[in-house]
């Protein structure tokens, strides 16, 4: 890893509370455990994490299984090919900020960390968002045995499982 020089705002990032994000809202944590958060490149402690709760997790997932079926799964196709395009937005405005970040947390060089995780990252979400009006299924004719003539008609409807 090359040594490269912390933005300022990478610093403060590392050094504050981390907690949840849970429905919305930040949330420290009440667990009282801190996870080191270790550079694997030299071994030192750069920063650390709360632990969550059974019940934070539990909360979280909550949180996501209302999204799924409730706003988020009324916005449309169109909607969120929007959304994931401000994400892809703010990922390059930021690009080097998350870039430090990643290269403190993984170990790699700063190189990898600005191309492929960064740079990366904000092409697939456009490219993803471009998919998110084109989805659709497919209707086909079956191969079915007959027994009397009957014909039959196959199809799919592609659609999110649920939280993962």
């Amino acid at each position: 890893m090359s040594e490269i020089q912390l933005l300022p705002k990478v610093r403060e990032y590392l050094q504050r509370d981390h907690g949840h994000f849970i429905d919305g809202q930040y949330r420290s944590g009440t667990s009282g455990k801190h996870i080191p958060v270790i550079n694997p490149a030299n071994g030192e402690v750069i920063a650390h994490v709360n632990g969550a709760t059974t019940a934070e997790v539990e909360d979280a997932c909550l949180s996501s299984r209302r999204a799924f079926t409730g706003e988020w799964a009324q916005t449309s196709p169109y909607q969120r090919g929007l959304i994931l395009n401000r994400l892809a937005d703010l990922i390059e405005a930021n690009g080097e900020e998350l870039a430090q970040l990643e290269t403190q947390c993984s170990g790699k060089h700063i190189h990898l960390s600005r191309m492929f995780e960064v740079g990366q990252s904000a092409m697939f979400l456009r490219y993803y968002a471009g998919w998110a009006t084109k989805i659709s299924g497919e209707t086909m004719t079956p191969s079915f045995p007959s027994m009397a003539g009957e014909q039959y008609t196959a199809m799919t409807r592609r659609e999110p499982i649920g939280v993962v």
